[in-house]
């Protein structure tokens, strides 16, 4: 007779069971319903086939390793029914698993094919991430280079390795589970008796026991043929890569375990045949033993007492090897260049660089980001949240500028509703540029682009189109409704606030009751549904966030924590570089690349770089249309067998690099994140000589951050960081585009060298460059050059004026420059009120291996390091005005003791007010050549006057002859003093 459930429990079963349905039907919909609205995104980006290539790879691994997993478990589980012993029911009456085999046997195939189906699906999920392994497996290309053990081509370790271990670990997961599996249920049929007198295991269940082992067996043997070539990754000795002992004791071993596995999975298979566990138990004691010994304590003996004693002659090949791969996986096998410097900045130096000095960044981003916030934000809910620099053509010359990019701020929207989110405060508005190297008169940044809407100074920085629907401030996972009926807000102005509607090509059309429905599933958001302003030209913006989009559109690229505005056709686009990277090339050493990428600014941009790998190329330059969110990828290092698997696997995704258009390629740059990884690495791997490496006897430091901004102490952030600069290196006849950064020696202040990173417009045309200083040189490091600027006497003094009243001094980046065989040092020095966050630039520090020299101008600094002298100046006064101009030293009345007027005519200060006014009028044009020439000749006209006849001296003519600061410093703070 069959008892029924009482109504009340039956009834709780019943809504359990429907509310478990309803909870797995949501999290399908809602699966679902995502897949198909980023396919609607692909669709808008046109790259449906990253769409489909990846959910098919996704499908191939997960529900084929599923499928494999769920035939394989059912089918021992169907063997385990077989062989069910049913006669030990009658045997063992009292054994109290009985009643519950009886209640199941009716049941069994199902309980089987449900349980098979729950581990597969839990499989197949663990395997369908991985599908970029499978992809890179099937499209790998060589690398045309040799490991140096087992002499196979790289390739074999960065395609096919990985997804070999991706196998191998599911396969023995797999297999271990099965097997406990099958043993649960063998002991739960009852053909495992642990507490039976007789037989406690069945032959039939011993069989199949044995041959579920043995195939453990086997699969181990295979894991430990790959873990003879994972000894290339070895830590074991001084440097990555396999060591001696590695070699010599650890490789024999995984050799010898190969065998011993084999032989335990021939042991297991024979046992079938045999009465008890004696064949196993031996293999399994020889295969304990084997790893113990052979694996375990042969090597550890031979690390400590064979190798440890004499490290440096054992390993010398091994470091030899690391040495090479290293350089060649992170791009740093460059050969140094000598380089000197003569410490002096003569006129000459000054003329043939005129492009350079003129390009000398003075503004740094930090310091500029508050600036561009409180001068030109106009209302609360716009932002500047990253200032980047780059180099347009201003004028006919080429020029550093700052950039910045207004976007919305969604945190401080007036008011709000649903409505001013999504429908009416939809972009940010134009971007800001300001010279790198020039200020206002009153220290502040003179833009060349500024307000709303958009004025240009410039016609190369003309904005046609300053909509910024797609920025770097956007949240992710946000989304915004364009061209509706509710025109969205393009900026304020004092007559009222200007609308439009969106026109361009962005965005998923929700044309259709469907798809309305959709996104408001997707959002968890009933307006898009019901709201009337939403109609059949409506469209839905999301992934706009440019990090995320790219991320979105080419998730197996590592994309760089800093895409940048550019200014094109009158058009803003965002550029960002794009790397390939993977942690299996053979001998190199790994870097945490989370580290070194971290940028300290507003945005807490993080890269998608992987923490540990051990190759980068920047194979990947990519744009993205602020109005439009069009994605267009170009191939920048066509040599990297990554980039070639890649675009073999997504064909007609990526575009050559020579199809980027001109006007954005020519603003191209260096990747401060791939750069900050090389110089990390480059401290140690530019010594290539072993003996040298092992001792650490040639080892560099990344210097200190000498004004000691952000971070953590002695963390990357607490390091000086690179700094792009216009300059004309050694062996350059015009200037390029440069990200500089110098190096210390390991444990001291002195300077060691300058690594430089080119940019180039043209494909694969970005390289380093390192400019040694001769070993033994004492040259000094920008901590010790910051300290000589702190101790000299007159900018002490002015520190101490301009400090007064509230007012706070600060130092921008200390900027190194190359100058033909000399070292420009450079500092700005700026002043902000603690109620007023807008820094001023005060003054202009340059300095050179023996001289300080300071004004509020570049011009007049440099002007004192070259003549020696210091032009008299007024007092301080903070905000510092335009930076006054250098005025010669009054001259008297000409005396019978005089010199003679030169030949030119005039009286000598008649000729210098000339020659200042020539300076000035070159200084107002941007002419740096006629400056530099009109201060030689002022120069020369003063020292003329100084040793001219008379009284030995320009006294004798009772002109005052302009003092130099002691130790070489300038002072143009002090007053003229009149020669005795």
């Amino acid at each position: 007779m069959v008892q029924r459930l009482p109504t009340g429990r039956r009834t709780r079963q019943v809504i359990l069971a429907l509310a478990v349905v309803v909870v797995l039907f949501l999290i399908s919909l809602s699966t679902l319903v995502k897949a198909y609205t980023d396919e609607l995104w692909f669709r808008e980006v046109h790259f449906t086939t990253v769409f489909w290539t990846v959910l098919r790879s996704e499908f191939v691994l997960g529900v084929g390793m599923g499928f494999l997993f769920f035939v394989f478990c059912l089918g021992n589980l169907l063997i385990v029914a077989r062989l069910t012993p049913v006669y030990h029911l009658a045997v063992e009456p009292n054994d109290p698993l009985n009643r519950y085999r009886t209640a199941a046997l009716p049941y069994v195939s199902w309980i089987a094919a449900g349980g098979s189906a729950f581990l597969a699906l839990l499989f197949g999920l663990s395997a369908a991430p991985l599908w970029s392994k499978l992809v890179l497996a099937l499209h790998s290309v060589p690398f045309h280079q040799a490991d140096p053990i087992f002499k196979r081509d790289i390739s074999f370790y960065v395609f096919r390795l990985p997804f070999y271990q991706v196998l191998y670990n599911w396969a023995f997961a797999a297999l271990i589970v099965v097997t406990l599996v099958v043993a649960v249920a063998h002991y739960a049929t009852g053909g495992i008796r642990p507490q039976s007198a007789a037989e406690r295991v069945t032959p039939q269940v011993k069989a199949h026991l044995s041959v579920l082992i043995g195939l453990i067996a086997v699969l181990k043997a295979w894991g430990y043929r790959l873990g003879e070539y994972n000894l290339l990754y070895s830590t074991r000795g001084k440097v990555t890569g396999a060591s001696y002992t590695d070699i010599h004791a650890e490789l024999p071993a995984l050799r010898l375990l190969v065998v011993i596995s084999v032989i335990g999975a021939v042991l297991f298979l024979i046992n079938i045949r045999f009465k008890g566990w004696a064949l196993p138990i031996v293999g399994a004691g020889l295969w304990l033993l084997t790893s113990v010994l052979a694996a375990g304590v042969f090597p550890f003996v031979m690390q400590r007492f064979i190798v440890v004693p004499s490290q440096l002659q054992k390993e010398t090949k091994y470091i030899n090897y690391n040495i090479a791969a290293t350089r060649k996986a992170y791009g740093i096998n460059i050969p140094p260049q000598p380089y000197t410097d003569t410490g002096d900045i003569t006129s000459e130096v000054v003329n043939n660089n005129a492009a350079v000095l003129n390009a000398i960044r003075l503004w740094d981003p930090d310091t500029l980001e508050g600036a561009f916030q409180t001068l030109q934000e106009i209302r609360p809910y716009y932002s500047f949240v990253d200032v980047n620099p780059d180099r347009y053509m201003i004028n006919g010359a080429l020029q550093q500028v700052m950039v910045s990019a207004r976007e919305l701020n969604t945190s401080n929207l007036p008011g709000r509703n649903w409505q001013n989110q999504h429908l009416i405060y939809t972009h940010g508005y134009s971007l800001d540029v300001s010279p790198a190297n020039t200020k206002t008169p009153e220290g502040q940044p003179d833009f060349l682009v500024q307000d709303i809407p958009p004025t240009s100074t410039a016609d190369t920085l003309k904005i046609t189109q300053p909509e910024v629907y797609f920025g770097e401030n956007v949240q992710q996972g946000s989304y915004i409704l364009v061209n509706s009926k509710q025109q969205e807000l393009d900026y304020s102005t004092p007559n009222g606030d200007v609308y439009s509607n969106y026109q361009g090509s962005g965005g998923v059309p929700i044309s259709s009751f469907f798809r309305r429905m959709l996104f408001a599933w997707r959002y968890k958001d009933i307006n898009i549904l019901i709201s009337g302003l939403v109609t059949s030209k409506t469209r839905i913006v999301y992934y706009s966030q440019v990090q995320e989009r790219l991320q979105k559109a080419a998730p197996f690229i590592n994309w760089d924590t800093d895409p940048y505005p550019v200014v094109v056709n009158g058009r803003i686009e965002w550029v960002a570089d794009g790397y390939t990277v993977t942690d299996m090339y053979p001998y190199s050493e790994q870097v945490d690349f989370t580290d070194r990428t971290t940028r300290d600014n507003s945005l807490g941009q993080t890269t998608s770089i992987g923490s540990q790998e051990n190759y980068i190329r920047n194979s990947v330059k990519a744009t993205v249309d602020a109005y439009n969110g069009s994605i267009h990828f170009y191939i920048w290092d066509p040599s990297d067998p990554l980039i070639q698997s890649w675009s073999k696997s997504f064909p007609g995704m990526f575009r050559p690099g020579s199809a980027m258009p001109p006007g954005v390629a020519a603003h191209l740059r260096y990747p401060e994140d791939m750069f900050s990884v090389q110089t990390f690495l480059y401290q140690t791997y530019h010594v290539t000589n072993p003996r040298t490496f092992f001792s650490q006897g040639d080892m560099w430091q990344i210097p200190a951050n000498p004004n000691g901004a952000g971070g953590v102490p002695n963390g990357h952030l607490s390091e000086i960081q690179p700094y792009y600069v216009l300059e004309t290196l050694p062996g350059q006849t015009t200037p390029t585009y440069q990200l500089i950064l110098p190096m210390n020696a390991s444990g001291k202040q002195n300077m060691t060298a300058l690594i430089a990173a080119q940019s180039s417009s043209s494909v694969g045309g970005q390289g380093l460059i390192d400019l040694s200083f001769p070993p033994g040189a004492l040259e000094d490091g920008v901590g010790q050059v910051h300290a000589r600027i702190n101790a000299n006497s007159a900018v002490s003094q002015a520190r101490t004026l301009l400090g007064q009243q509230g007012s706070q001094v600060t130092f921008g980046n200390l900027l190194v420059i190359p100058l033909a065989n000399s070292l420009l040092y450079a500092e700005p020095m700026f002043v902000g009120a603690q109620a007023n966050t807008v820094p001023l630039l005060e003054d202009v520090i340059i300095a050179t291996a023996n001289q300080v020299a300071f004004s509020p101008d570049l011009e007049t600094s440099l002007q004192q390091i070259v003549t020696g002298t210091t032009p008299p100046q007024g007092p301080p006064t903070t905000g510092g005005g335009g930076g006054p101009t250098p005025t010669p030293s009054p001259g008297a009345s000409p005396s019978a003791g005089a010199s003679p007027p030169p030949a030119g005519g005039g009286t000598v200060a008649q000729q210098e007010l000339s020659l200042l006014q020539q300076y000035e009028a070159a200084q107002g044009r941007g002419d740096f050549a006629a400056a530099g020439q009109a201060l030689t000749q002022l120069a020369q006209l003063l020292q003329s006057a100084a040793t001219g006849p008379g009284s030995g001296g320009a006294g004798a003519s009772g002109t005052a002859t302009p003092s130099v600061a002691p130790s070489g410093s300038a002072s143009p703070r002090a007053s003229p003093t009149p020669t005795k």
